[in-house]
């Protein structure tokens, strides 16, 4: 998934007085996502969650947060994000369930 972090998601971060990281603003503006939440700090490292699935940064990603923690400032930057789709399909298959009605009303 490609994420663009742009000058107006960095002046919305910095509107939220450090609720939210532009990497964050960035993300919820793609309305992928129910769940958005950017743990961790400078000195620990950060853990991106996604709806409950962890995802893991890549280290100039890392950086980059690491220098906004510190100084609230940001140039803007794109990367891919690695985020496993398995975990976004459902467990039932609606087209199946309607391709059977069809056969039943003689629709197919």
């Amino acid at each position: 998934m490609k994420i663009a972090v742009t000058n107006r998601h960095i002046r919305a971060a910095k509107l939220s007085k450090g609720h939210r990281t532009p990497l964050e603003v960035a993300i919820m503006e793609m309305d992928c996502f129910e769940d958005v939440s950017l743990r961790g700090g400078a000195k620990r490292g950060f853990i991106l969650e996604l709806d409950g699935m962890r995802v893991d940064l890549p280290k100039r990603i890392q950086n980059l947060l690491e220098g906004y923690a510190l100084t609230t400032e940001m140039k803007p930057f794109s990367f891919d994000l690695a985020v496993d789709n398995s975990h976004f399909v459902e467990t039932e298959d609606y087209l199946l369930d309607s391709l059977d009605m069809g056969f039943e009303f003689g629709f197919a």
